[in-house]
């Protein structure tokens, strides 16, 4: 039989900013909330497509004129201005500060303000959690724009590839009991403006769904699952291997200190048997 090895790879994929320009309309002195975008395209989780809300935070001049109001997206397509229950509006000159929300669960806020201050999330819910904070100054009528949110990705997300480079189309190989080792399970993420940083706690293992009888030629991956930041994280799973359906040795893989992710990045962890 041909002695096999395996080999660890990880590819980080840090996701890209794409900013989207607000579109500027007459809105006489309402204030109108509209351009809910996701930052990026390549993550499953959230897009500009299936965006249907979010929650609302605002003061002006430091003065709280939103505090956690549900936006919801309009009945038109990209670009339409999102329904806000609470009119507000604008005043020429005033200082005004927004922060919106995506699936945190839990909201701590400024006393004063009413503004975030942290966000709280529990990975259990595997929840893809949004944030974005910005900033404007009050126009003369007519001049002001709709306030729009790129969204940014506060969490990590991983998946695993496996491959099969024996160039024999009698292997087979799979990897079961596939976990991400001392992951955070749960984080807060403290917010100041449009910048934060996360602490996260009880760490341990993060399962993945096993990846199951891989030929030689034809790469399989599993469904991505999230991670919180931070944490500098390990991989553990067990190896199968099979000639002509037949199983002839398993055995387990673990490695430590494998990356640190971070916010807004998508990691791949490569699992390739080759011959020696």
């Amino acid at each position: 039989m041909k002695k096999l090895f395996t080999i660890l790879a990880v590819a980080a994929a840090v996701v890209a900013c794409q900013k989207n320009e607000t579109i500027a309309l007459d809105n006489g002195e309402a204030i109108a909330f509209g351009n809910a975008f996701v930052e990026n395209s390549v993550r499953a989780d959230y897009s500009a497509t299936d965006l249907q809300g979010f929650t609302l935070y605002g003061t002006v001049n430091n003065v709280n004129i939103y505090n956690g109001v549900a936006v919801t997206k309009g009945t038109a397509n990209y670009g339409d201005a999102w329904t806000c229950p609470v009119q507000q509006y604008w005043i020429e000159g005033a200082a005004y500060k927004f922060a919106a929300v995506v699936d945190a669960d839990e909201v701590n806020v400024d006393e004063t303000t009413k503004m975030p201050t942290s966000l709280k999330y529990a990975a259990a819910g595997q929840n893809d959690m949004l944030y974005k904070y910005v900033e404007k100054t009050g126009q003369a009528k007519g001049d002001n724009d709709i306030v729009g949110f790129t969204f940014t990705h506060l969490l990590a997300k991983a998946y695993f590839t496996l491959t099969n480079n024996t160039n024999d189309t009698k292997y087979t190989y799979s990897i079961s009991k596939v976990k991400v080792t001392h992951a955070y399970q749960n984080g807060v993420y403290a917010v100041t403006g449009d910048t934060g940083s996360w602490t996260g706690s009880d760490p341990d293992d993060t399962n993945f769904g096993p990846i199951e009888n891989v030929v030689y030629g034809t790469p399989k991956t599993n469904a991505a699952v999230l991670l919180i930041p931070g944490a500098s994280v390990g991989v553990s799973f067990t190896v199968t291997l099979k000639i002509g359906g037949k199983e002839v040795t398993s055995f387990d893989v673990n490695k430590t200190a494998v990356v640190t992710p971070t916010a807004n990045s998508v990691y791949n962890f490569n699992v390739a048997l080759s011959p020696n």
